[in-house]
């Protein structure tokens, strides 16, 4: 059976204007399984998504010069860096 596509906020789903870019999301899970879900779902509402297993991986993907999120979805538990160790991160760098 085909999954139906997402309710989206409609202005989520509103059409891009010409020559602008899809809005990026960086999404940070140890998870698998929901990294998939919501992958599934952001790209359905017209977002591209980066994703992060971890918040060391959402580091590095932050301080990637040729990246530029327009938002972030941290889990609160991760291994090796947890969401919350993020933000104290960005919080104490500038380029963040």
């Amino acid at each position: 059976p085909k999954t139906p596509k997402p309710q989206c906020f409609e202005i989520i789903i509103m059409d891009p204007i010409e020559n602008e870019r899809k809005p990026v999301i960086l999404l940070a899970d140890d998870e698998p399984f929901q990294r998939l879900f919501l992958v599934d779902i952001l790209e359905g509402c017209n977002y591209e998504v980066v994703v992060a297993e971890n918040g060391l991986q959402a580091m590095e993907q932050m301080r990637n010069e040729n990246n530029e999120f327009d938002l972030l979805l941290l889990d609160l538990a991760m291994p090796e860096m947890d969401g919350l160790e993020v933000l104290s991160l960005m919080a104490e760098d500038d380029r963040l």
